[in-house]
């Protein structure tokens, strides 16, 4: 109930009455989140990747550290430009949960089988039958979605978001774009 009535004072009265809530000081962010998601979308659910990664010739050395750290970085900056275009107060955490369970999917599907998502097997699941999907799922299907998708999503529905003018909204938006493809 008191987020109900913290919704309807902060309609009645806009951002600035309630912007001393306790709600409102321990919110985030847009670009953080954005920052954050993509770091673990980079990360955990890459996780084929990183096998790979490490199965790469002079992966032990400080010199094949430093290429993992970097790549990584890349990976994460690639994220955080696609999601910064997406950084909005109504398709930020709907965009984000549906990159989490994208990635999730991907990785339980390249861990399990061994493959490489491209755009020909792309075309593959949309040309998949019913018979043929059934035979893809298993028990270690739910385990991976949940160990990869559910923290960061259980995460993101609870965490409240700052609310930032327009304005300076899309040039945060913007300077996290650039900053990501500079990268």
């Amino acid at each position: 109930m008191p987020l109900l009535l913290q919704r309807m004072q902060r309609f009645a009265l806009g951002h600035r009455a309630v912007a001393h809530s306790p709600q409102a000081s321990r919110a985030i962010h847009p670009a953080w989140v954005v920052v954050l998601a993509s770091a673990w979308l980079a990360t955990a659910c890459n996780v084929p990747l990183w096998r790979e990664v490490a199965a790469l010739p002079g992966q032990g050395t400080l010199r094949g550290w430093g290429f993992a750290l970097a790549f990584a970085v890349i990976v994460a900056a690639g994220n955080a430009a696609l999601l910064s275009v997406l950084a909005w107060r109504w398709t930020l955490k709907p965009a984000i949960t549906v990159m989490l369970l994208l990635a999730a999917f991907g990785a339980y599907f390249m861990l399990a089988y061994g493959i490489a998502i491209d755009a020909s097997m792309l075309v593959n699941v949309l040309q998949t039958d019913v018979k043929e999907a059934g035979d893809l799922l298993n028990w270690q299907l739910p385990l991976t979605v949940g160990a990869l998708a559910v923290p960061p999503v259980a995460w993101l529905v609870r965490q409240p978001v700052r609310a930032v003018a327009p304005l300076r909204h899309t040039l945060h938006n913007a300077g996290l774009f650039v900053a990501a493809v500079l990268v």
